[in-house]
């Protein structure tokens, strides 16, 4: 009879353990996933800081991916930073597409005046084309002028020709 009980506690201790493993992964696979997909493109996110966001209610795949596009162009945003954007109500993706374009038109904006323009309802990236398309139409110094374009619009120069 005791042989019975312990045999049937030992099955109960492993169905409760089999459970909580399958429970891990279930929570934890999005988290190791955005994890992973960080590490192997270079826009490194601690594993901790990973939980965090999801016990803050933050959407932490638009964190990874934006850090991912931001790391891809050249700007270390540091993860918190983007995270912080997120609660207030800030469009992380259109302030980190205004901060990559940016670098390439050469405009100096930070994160903190990026975020504040965002925050105040500005469409960022859209004056930072704005101001991209100003600046290009008088360049005396390089004695061209290039237009931020897209893949249907070649790059003009004063001439008209291509760069």
């Amino acid at each position: 009879m005791e042989q019975a009980i312990a045999e049937l506690a030992s099955s109960a201790f492993a169905a409760i353990g089999a459970i909580c493993f399958l429970l891990f992964v279930v929570l934890a696979q999005p988290i190791l996933g955005l994890w992973l997909q960080a590490m192997l493109s270079g826009a490194r996110i601690e594993l901790r800081d990973l939980i965090a966001m999801r016990f803050r209610k933050v959407d932490a795949r638009i964190i990874v991916l934006n850090r991912i596009r931001a790391m891809r162009a050249g700007l270390d945003l540091p993860a918190r930073e983007l995270e912080a954007q997120h609660p207030a109500g800030g469009d992380i993706a259109r302030v980190v597409s205004a901060m990559i374009a940016s670098r390439k038109a050469g405009i100096l904006l930070g994160w903190d005046d990026a975020c504040a323009r965002d925050l105040a309802g500005e469409d960022v990236f859209e004056t930072v084309n704005a101001e991209a398309e100003r600046r290009s139409f008088d360049d005396p110094e390089r004695g061209e002028t290039r237009i931020l374009h897209s893949e249907h619009r070649p790059p003009m120069t004063r001439s008209g020709g291509q760069p």
